[in-house]
């Protein structure tokens, strides 16, 4: 109870104070309602950011439930879950407000499920270190993640799922894994991957064996210009663009390249002397540290496998470790042949993370504490990026007013329109 007061004088330091323990009940509440109070509080007023896209669309076309699970099975969209939304808020308010938050509170609680997973593991004493890793865990499933909300809540949905098979070893997670794609289609890649996997797995597939292919993906990826194919990852607005083709299931694919791919090619044709210096400093940032991350990571993965006998973990750990090494292999290739594939290294340092948590307190030492202090440098571009695009999403109200006042902030808002950039 004491973090749902928090949060009524002020919703952030209430998020926080639930961080404490999620596995009680109002921590949790607490955690899910900061999410759906997020989503509310975005301003709409950074026009490049997809949630302003999402939103006009939104405001600006009719969605019905019927309509958009017949476009669905023809093929004219590749998933549901976003448009479902619509449809259903649609109902009651054309305020872009109340739709994310809607959209974040489904977000907050596919994010809850998932983090909470590291409360139940951690034993005795939560330290700072635990908070460490744990604030590197959220970074993919982060409230600010609203913002393109498709492809990070089906990163909170399928996470959660695959630890709970395999490190759980939950049945139910088997199948639900598959429905992953009604979320964003893309994660078509992740789900395939995923039953692969088990295949491998249960052909006895051995560490070393992945970890080669991991190695030989990794040096594909170094030496192969990006998008080989056409691109299966658009941002969440190009999905409702067309809401009345009618194109074959079997061509999904071509109604996620047409909106971002010429985008996508057309800026990676402009000079650096048609950008502004900020563009130019923000690109050249964004390069850099992703270089940090691949080579850190395939530095972290390779001297963890290298030490795999030398660390004290069981036997559900250690086939965990393999599903990791192959979720990198899924990525590298994903990158090459897919123009924003490299999403999917995301979701593996997220799948890495938690391993690196399980084995964490069972190996505490000095050593393992450095370990964990690498995580921060190899993960700062998602840190920073954090810490400099939520400030500029969301009303000021968010951070040092009580939630009425952000509510009270967002009655009555008026429907938005698109703006061409």
């Amino acid at each position: 109870m004491k973090s749902i007061f928090i949060f009524l004088i002020n919703p952030f330091l209430g998020f926080l104070s639930s961080l404490a323990n999620l596995n009680k009940r109002w921590h949790g509440l607490v955690f899910v309602a900061f999410y759906s109070l997020f989503g509310y509080a975005i301003s709409f007023t950074l026009t490049s950011a997809d949630s302003y896209r999402i939103g006009a669309r939104f405001c600006q076309q009719d969605f019905v439930f019927e309509e958009i699970l017949g476009m669905y099975e023809r093929g004219s969209i590749t998933d549901v879950y976003m448009l479902m939304v619509f449809s259903i808020v649609k109902q009651y308010t054309d305020n872009p407000k109340i739709l994310f938050a809607v959209l974040g509170a489904v977000l907050g609680g596919l994010a809850y499920l998932s983090v909470s997973q590291l409360y139940k593991i951690w034993k005795g004493k939560r330290t700072w270190f635990f908070y460490l890793i744990l604030a590197i865990f959220m970074l993919n499933v982060a409230f600010d993640k609203v913002n393109a909300i498709r492809f990070w809540t089906a990163t909170a949905y399928f996470s959660f799922l695959a630890i709970q098979y395999l490190y759980f070893k939950r049945r139910y997670a088997l199948f639900l894994i598959a429905l992953s794609p009604l979320f964003h289609f893309g994660y078509l890649i992740a789900t395939i991957g995923f039953y692969l996997f088990i295949v491998l797995k249960l052909l006895r597939v051995t560490t070393r064996m992945i970890y080669v292919l991991m190695l030989l993906t990794f040096m594909i990826n170094i030496f192969t210009p990006r998008g080989a194919i056409n691109d299966l990852m658009t941002d969440d607005e190009g999905e409702v663009e067309e809401l009345s083709s009618n194109r074959a299931i079997g061509r999904k694919e071509q109604s996620y390249v047409k909106s971002n791919t010429n985008l996508e090619k057309h800026a990676n044709k402009r000079s650096n002397r048609d950008m502004s210096l900020y563009r130019q400093a923000n690109r050249a940032y964004t390069r850099f540290f992703g270089y940090v991350n691949k080579w850190g990571m395939i530095v972290f993965l390779s001297f963890f496998y290298v030490k795999r006998k030398k660390i004290i973990q069981d036997n559900m750990q250690m086939q965990y470790f393999k599903y990791v090494l192959f979720s990198y292999a899924i990525g590298y290739i994903a990158q090459v042949v897919i123009l924003n594939g490299g999403r999917f290294l995301v979701l593996a340092n997220q799948l890495f993370v938690f391993w690196f948590f399980t084995v964490f307190q069972k190996n505490y030492s000095y050593r393992w504490k450095q370990y964990a202090l690498y995580l921060i440098p190899i993960n700062f571009y998602a840190i920073t990026f954090i810490l400099f695009n939520v400030p500029r999403l969301v009303t000021p109200l968010l951070w040092f007013a009580p939630p009425y006042m952000t509510i009270m902030d967002g009655i009555g808002f008026e429907p938005i329109d698109f703006i061409e950039q």
